[in-house]
């Protein structure tokens, strides 16, 4: 008998995800191949955080070099909070498209290796195509949001 274990894996952004230990009899190339999609989709997730936070910052950084009176020039600080906001949003889709390819290698192992009452029973998604986008639109609003609320204030502040 084949026993497999429930794992309660939480994500840097603290939502916990369910993920299953490979079958002992599953072949150690796939069982590699499972390990390594669940290890970039955790390190994924964290690049996403990690970018989204560096963009956030850049935007302050931005704003209090408008502060400096021989730095204060709107149009090309509101450029580059557009820039950076567009280089960031770029990136987080990329992840994504990273994201994605992994989701589908795990859902190709779920499918091959566990029954579709073992799939229910553990809660393991085949569907890999909308999964992650809530996680993903709450960053790009934050980002977003951000930048516009940066633009708005280097405008309203005016020069020093």
């Amino acid at each position: 008998m084949v026993v497999k274990a429930k794992l309660i894996a939480q994500d840097s952004s603290g939502k916990s995800e369910t993920m299953v230990s490979p079958h002992n009899d599953m072949p150690p190339n796939f069982a590699g191949l499972y390990s390594d999609a669940v290890e970039q989709l955790r390190f994924i997730k964290q690049q996403q955080w990690a970018v989204t936070s560096h963009v956030l910052a850049i935007y302050g950084a931005l704003f209090g070099l408008s502060r400096i009176a021989s730095l204060y020039e709107p149009g090309v600080l509101s450029a580059t909070i557009l820039g950076t906001m567009a280089l960031g949003l770029l990136l987080l889709c990329k992840m994504q498209s990273g994201m994605a390819k992994h989701r589908r290698r795990l859902a190709g192992i779920y499918r091959r290796f566990f029954t579709d009452v073992e799939r229910e029973e553990f809660e393991l998604s085949t569907q890999t195509d909308v999964r992650d986008w809530p996680f993903l639109l709450g960053l790009i609003a934050t980002m977003v949001g951000g930048g516009l609320i940066a633009m708005v204030a280097l405008i309203n502040a005016g020069p020093p």
